[in-house]
């Protein structure tokens, strides 16, 4: 938050409000954008070595036109002139070039439907295309910074009022301040009740009471009010906002306390009234179908792929030291439901720990020669497929634990509050904590909590390409990785 010098509220303002000063940008990126989807058009048709040879006939021109009106559209519905105008670079640049595929696909379509694709060249439009993408994306880019740094000195910043000088409202402008937010500049509280109130909060200057609220707006040095009343004072805010409901500002209410811890969350609707969406249920619906499928394919392909070995390395166990092949373990998995995985023996069979009482170390005198190896390599976990095939685990997801592992000599769920949150998914053979190096020992309360912190950003950001990047990754450490013993 840029802290402002005090402002004089003795006279009438003649300052624009920050809404005139966004709207007069986003009405210079409109004209911009069209213009720029125009001259990029010509550019291409006196580059390319077949159009300039010909005059510009009625079809190229019909055709930038059409370009010009369908992206000028295609550019307002997918928000690109709404919402923060100093977001993230990379979510405005997706949308142009959403727009613009839009656009030359109408183009494309038109094309067709009237038999006259045969009068354009498709490397004019594939070079227009290129030209439109990355003009509109310097030009956005160079005005966003310029746009940034007036921000910076507060002139897209909507002057804003707190009604509420509480912990509700403390909290607010601490939350602003840290979220370094442009849009938002609190100018001070007002409050009805002065005599309960301290002369300062957060830094912010007490302005008044309500009639000192209204007469500020009436003289334009405000922007916006936050009415930061707890939900429970039901009264006052629904007096507050009838009186404000007649003024030219903004009006928000401001999340309870129980709300601000979840500022991130989404919100939604539920019986046509606002909700915060604070937990959902990961990878369901649809995903889980797309994600149960997936499980299924890559399990049958990597088993047959892997046959070969997986027997060599059945024989080796055999041959190496006396026992089963397999060793089974009960784990948790999904929602909680305890799970028999299943893996390679590493260990000699009478030193065998199926509850994990005693985390596997380095140099470990229990695990075998050919035991080493494999946990070295993952190979170990192959079995594992088999789980998966029958569905009670996931080829990429959070890794089981044993029942009685610890860190720092106490359960995981005592050690890291969200530990929990990990079985809302299926456990995965292999998962982003385990490539991102958090994998093996657990034997701090540092490596659970940095697994837990990549398991439950895997679970809320799952998507194939996700599970295809982890894979990738894990094709990589298997001879690369010093953390498994």
């Amino acid at each position: 938050m840029i802290t402002r010098k005090k402002v004089d509220y003795s006279t009438e303002s003649d300052a624009k409000p920050a809404n005139f000063y966004v709207s007069v940008y986003f009405t210079v990126l409109r004209f911009m954008d069209v213009i720029l989807v125009g001259l990029t058009a010509l550019a291409a048709y006196q580059i390319y070595p077949e159009t300039v040879k010909n005059p510009l006939d009625q079809t190229y021109v019909a055709s930038i036109l059409l370009g010009m009106l369908v992206a000028s559209l295609f550019l307002e519905s997918a928000g690109v002139y709404e919402g923060n105008i100093i977001g993230p670079r990379t979510a405005i640049i997706r949308k142009i070039a959403i727009s613009l595929i839009g656009t030359f696909g109408v183009i494309l379509f038109l094309g067709f439907a009237f038999k006259i694709t045969d009068q354009f060249s498709r490397a004019w439009g594939l070079i227009w295309f290129s030209f439109a993408l990355t003009a509109m994306s310097i030009t956005h880019s160079i005005l966003q910074s310029y746009v940034r740094e007036q921000a910076r000195r507060g002139r897209f910043s909507n002057r804003t009022v707190i009604y509420g000088m509480t912990e509700i409202g403390a909290s607010l402008v601490k939350h602003l301040r840290q979220l370094n937010d442009y849009d938002t500049d609190v100018i001070g509280f007002v409050d009805d009740r002065l005599e309960r109130v301290p002369d300062e909060c957060e830094d912010v200057p007490l302005l008044g009471n309500a009639d000192s609220l209204f007469q500020l707006v009436r003289e334009g040095h405000v922007d916006q009010v936050i009415v930061a009343l707890p939900w429970s004072a039901r009264e006052r805010q629904r007096d507050i906002l009838k009186k404000l409901a007649m003024m030219p500002v903004h009006v928000r209410i401001a999340p309870d306390l129980v709300g601000m811890e979840f500022f991130t969350s989404r919100t939604t609707r539920l019986g046509g009234l606002p909700m915060l969406a604070v937990f959902d249920t990961p990878i369901s619906g649809w995903a889980s179908v797309v994600k149960s499928i997936e499980d299924k394919m890559l399990a049958a392909l990597m088993l047959i792929a892997l046959a070969p070995v997986m027997a060599l390395a059945a024989l080796a166990i055999k041959l190496d030291s006396k026992g089963p092949v397999i060793f089974k373990q009960r784990r948790h998995g999904f929602n909680h439901k305890l799970i028999t995985v299943w893996k390679f023996r590493t260990m000699h069979a009478d030193m065998s720990d199926a509850n994990c009482e005693r985390q596997t170390t380095k140099d470990d005198p229990r695990v075998t020669r050919v035991g080493n190896f494999l946990r070295r390599t993952s190979l170990d976990e192959l079995p594992q497929l088999i789980n998966v095939l029958k569905g009670d685990m996931s080829v990429v997801g959070p890794r089981p634990h044993a029942l009685s592992t610890k860190a720092d000599g106490r359960p995981f769920e005592e050690v890291v509050e969200e530990y929990a949150a990990r079985h809302k998914v299926k456990p995965g053979i292999t998962g982003w904590a385990q490539v991102n190096g958090w994998r093996g020992e657990t034997d701090t309360v540092e490596k659970i909590e940095k697994r837990v912190q990549y398991d439950l950003y895997y679970i809320e950001n799952w998507s194939v390409l996700f599970d295809i990047l982890i894979l990738f990754k894990t094709a990589f450490l298997v001879f690369n990785d010093d953390t498994a013993y």
